[in-house]
This record gives C-alpha cells, sequence and structure tokens, in this order.
C-alpha cells in the first residue's frame, strides 16, 4: 500500500543500527546469535539474525512509540492530497483510446460531488458527516465516505479528514440499507455488478508515493485488479527493478569491504555514453537485449576482479560480446 504518511520509511529509519549495515559475523541485537552475511538486507540494516529476532524488534518499536517515548527521528508530516481543487470532477474509463492505463484520477480518492465512471458504470460519491461524535464509531470521526450505485447499492468506508475513503471499511448494503456481503455479486436491469475496491499507485510532481481508493461499481465479469499501476509509477517501478538487479548482481563479485557499491539504473549509463560501445566505437541497438551479443552491457572500466567498484565513474556501456572478449583485463593491457 501507499506510504503517504511517511510512516515505513521513517520506521526504517528508526529501527536501522546506528553502526550501519552489517557485514555478516557481528553480534544480533536481540539474541546470542550472529548476523549471517547472506541474511535480508533490512535484517543486516537491523543487526537482527533472521525473522523471528526482527518480529522482536518490530514488536520493541512498537512498545515504544505506544508509550510516547521520545524518538531520536521525528515522525514526518503526512504527504498532502495532490488534488487541490475540491471541484467535483467526473473520473471516465477510455477504453476507446487504445491507451494502456485509461483510467481517469487524481489525488488520494474521490470526493463529494464526484462521479467515477469504470467500463460503462457511473459511481457517485458523498461525504456524510455528524456534529455529534456519539452518532459515529471511534473510527470514524471524520463521518463516512459513501460510494452509491444508481440501484440503491452503496459502499462505505470510514472517511479521511478531506472526504476521501479512509483505511478502515464500514460495509456492503443494499437498497434497503442492509448489509451484504462485502463485494458479494447483485443483479440490476439484467446486468450482474459488483463492487471492487480500486488502488491506483502514483507518484506526485516531485517523485513522492500516493495510493488513490476508490469504491467503483463495475461488471461482475470484468476482472478490475484492485492493484494498479499508473504509467509514472510503472516507470519508476522497472527503474528500481532494474537498480536492484545490477547493484545485486555486482554487489556478490565485490568482496572487498574498501570497493565502492553505488546504486544506479544501467539506463543512466547508457544514455550517458549516448549509446556508443566504449571499447569498439560503434553504436549499440537499445532494441537488442541480453543475451542478444550485440545488445547493451554494463562494463567496469576497472574490472570488479581486479580491486573496481561498482559505481557510474567505472562504468560505461559496452556490447556485450564486447564486455567478454575484454574480461577482467584492466585499462592499458
Amino acid at each position: 500500500m501507499g506510504d503517504e504518511h511517511g510512516y515505513w520509511e521513517w520506521r526504517d529509519q528508526l529501527l536501522a543500527h546506528p553502526e550501519g549495515r552489517a557485514t555478516g559475523g557481528g553480534p544480533c541485537v536481540k539474541c546470542p546469535n550472529t548476523v549471517p552475511p547472506n541474511a535480508h538486507w533490512k535484517h543486516r540494516d537491523r543487526h537482527v539474525c533472521g525473522p523471528r529476532c526482527n518480529r522482536l524488534l518490530a514488536r520493541q518499536f512498537s512498545r515504544t512509540l505506544a508509550s510516547a517515548a521520545p524518538l531520536r527521528i521525528d515522525r514526518p508530516e503526512p504527504l498532502a492530497d495532490p488534488r487541490t481543487d475540491p471541484t467535483p470532477r467526473v473520473f471516465r474509463h477510455d477504453a476507446a483510446s487504445g491507451e494502456p492505463f485509461p483510467f481517469e484520477f487524481h489525488g488520494f480518492g474521490p470526493r463529494h460531488g464526484d462521479v467515477v465512471e469504470r467500463y460503462g458504470v457511473c459511481t457517485g460519491y458523498q461525504w456524510l458527516r455528524s456534529d455529534n461524535p456519539a452518532q459515529v464509531p471511534p473510527y470514524a470521526s471524520h463521518g463516512f465516505h459513501v460510494a452509491s450505485h444508481e440501484s440503491g447499492h452503496h459502499f462505505v468506508y470510514a472517511a479521511t479528514e478531506l472526504g476521501s475513503p479512509g483505511d478502515t471499511i464500514h460495509g456492503d448494503f443494499d437498497a434497503d440499507a442492509v448489509r451484504r456481503e462485502t463485494c458479494s455479486p447483485f443483479r440490476y436491469r439484467g446486468m450482474d455488478l459488483v463492487w471492487c475496491r480500486e488502488h491506483i499507485r502514483d507518484l506526485t510532481a516531485d517523485g513522492q508515493e500516493y495510493t488513490w481508493r476508490a469504491a467503483v461499481c463495475v461488471p461482475a465479469q470484468v476482472e478490475h485488479g484492485p492493484a494498479l499501476w499508473s504509467p509514472a509509477y510503472r516507470r519508476r517501478s522497472e527503474q528500481r527493478a532494474r537498480i536492484n538487479a545490477s547493484t545485486a548482481a555486482h554487489a556478490r563479485r565485490v568482496r572487498l569491504d574498501a570497493a565502492t557499491i553505488e546504486r544506479f539504473d544501467p539506463l543512466e549509463i547508457f544514455e550517458r555514453d549516448e549509446w556508443i560501445c566504449q571499447l569498439c566505437d560503434e553504436p549499440v541497438d537499445r532494441a537488442l537485449k541480453h543475451p542478444d551479443p550485440l545488445g547493451a552491457s554494463l562494463d567496469h572500466v576497472l574490472p570488479l576482479a581486479a580491486g573496481g567498484g561498482h559505481s557510474r565513474a567505472n562504468t560505461q556501456l559496452a556490447h556485450w560480446i564486447c564486455n567478454v572478449r575484454k574480461g577482467a583485463r584492466t585499462p592499458g593491457r
């Protein structure tokens, strides 16, 4: 789910050991065992030997948080809703556009007066509030966010302070306000419909992650998955996957503690070198993928085997076959 409140990143910073990531062999902070060198990176960041001790550390953090004890890092301010215009809007599903992502959305979720159309079915939204706190449960202090279909069926969330759907589901109700099994199909005018909890992951203009949440009514036969990625979020996710894969693959080969391990996207280096092989000075076809011998590969100027680091300064673009031919030779050989 999204981290609009910055909680998980803040939590990771607090759980991280002040001495930095363990390299293996050091003591676990929760038991007499040592931290294995191949432990999960988060476990090594926290100096715990495995999942059990990681859970113990997390419970200790939760108790500290509940006790209101002072923390070394202040909790971050919640991310502001990217949607600043409260004017009601219609968010459409443009299936005819041919776009890979045809769904309109904006902000943390629909607000009072908005309409969301998905697969030809429209859902309207209301924010129901009460001035009497005794009339609402504690989990709905800001009232209820109600998604309504023209049949009278409605899906209810506890609302946020802006009237968008929160994290707590109040229930799925029919036209007579009778609670139904959550997200079970119902029939209206010869069509089977179902409530779907739509989650769309997206990025703000400055690259912060957030989630659009909406209860939408859709045809029952449609597979409208709850977890959707906007084009911007997908590009960032694919970039992170490349960074993680490249860093992990080369980190395993760097055995010297002093060697540099830098996290970066190989595409950044390929673009920097203008898609020209730095070993043969010939163009590299960006459409070719590994293991095509003329595809792009990341070459280390000073090979890792010779003590070179995995960094932007020590890497360059090379044809895969040129990289193989170079092997572990150092510059000048």
